[in-house]
């Protein structure tokens, strides 16, 4: 009886038979463990027992001795893709990147079309900052599964993080016309499209993930902020008004209005909402610069001089 469970940074995938998905049902992992441990010591040599055991212990997060289990399973059948596919998600989960890597690449050698391996590998890749190798493991990913939203998904955000903005437009279409109710895919798809300046496509974007999820408070700081970059500024502040209401004490969006108010002249509110963002969190340097210069704009510059020190002192980028 082969009980087979996968782990990814997105998702969690299963390959397990009817039966295995039964009796993992109703049995405890600890349980299991058990069992798998009496089966090796009736019969040391069952690779299927070895590999459970390795499950058993992943699911109850004790991966170096899942790692020494699946390695037994690999010893006893070094063709066994499932083990050398868990044995990376383990390595994985204890932050060794490289050597899961590596494992992943062995179970690809072994069977090319195994997409979760791909997958696994490009978000390992991804997390290095890797993304032109993570897109090549993506795109395997894709080929062999082209009907995965998840896959999809895993591609654009690579290439978003390469600033490669209109090809992750594009791929985010690709998920949302396989799965239309992908709301993080939709909230990205917004994000590429305002980090090229397409602020009215990017409110669409931004509606949609309103229109599955009416309070997601980063849609709404998003969209406000798409907003502002159109000069709508009053729309803008109730966005952010609403985003508040959702969460009183989300400091961003105290400190998107303040820049709103700011812009609109309405400098004695700004400094009002930046004061806020810093009050619910003293830390935030781009608060501390968002006062800096409205204080400046009033001609306070001794003060603004201050507020600008402080955001310096905490790490400014501009």
């Amino acid at each position: 009886m082969r009980l087979v469970y996968v782990v990814i940074t997105f998702f969690l995938l299963f390959m397990t038979s009817a039966q295995c998905q039964q009796t993992a049902g109703h049995v405890s992992h600890s349980e299991l463990l058990q069992v798998f441990g009496k089966a090796i010591e009736i019969n040391p040599q069952d690779a299927d027992a070895w590999y459970n055991k390795g499950v058993a212990l992943y699911n109850l997060g004790r991966y170096e001795e899942a790692i020494k289990a699946y390695d037994e399973a690999i010893k006893l059948n070094p063709q066994d893709t499932d083990a050398w596919y868990n044995k990376g998600n383990s390595l994985y989960s204890l932050g060794k990147n490289n050597e899961a890597i590596q494992a992943f690449d062995r179970a690809i050698e072994i069977n090319p079309q195994l997409a979760k391996a791909w997958t696994n590998k490009g978000v390992i890749l991804a997390g290095q900052g890797r993304h032109d190798e993570a897109i090549k493991a993506y795109d395997e990913a894709v080929r062999l599964g082209p009907n995965d939203a998840k896959s999809w998904y895993n591609k654009c955000v690579a290439l978003y993080n390469l600033g490669k903005y209109n090809d992750a437009v594009k791929c985010y279409d690709e998920a949302i016309k396989l799965d239309s109710s992908y709301s993080i895919a939709w909230y990205n798809k917004g994000a590429a499209l305002k980090g090229q300046g397409k602020y009215d496509e990017a409110i669409k974007a931004y509606d949609e993930v309103l229109r599955l999820d009416p309070n997601n408070k980063t849609a709404l700081n998003n969209k406000g902020n798409a907003l502002v970059g159109l000069g709508k500024y009053n729309e803008a502040i109730k966005c952010f008004d609403e985003a508040i209401r959702l969460n009183a004490s989300t400091a961003i969006a105290w400190y998107n209005k303040g820049l709103a108010l700011c812009n609109m002249g309405k400098y004695d509110e700004a400094i009002k909402a930046c004061d806020k963002a810093i009050e619910i969190n003293p830390q935030y340097a781009n608060a501390w610069y968002g006062k800096g210069s409205v204080l400046r704009q009033l001609g306070r510059t001794t003060e603004a001089n201050g507020a600008f020190a402080k955001a310096e002192e905490l790490g400014y980028k501009g």
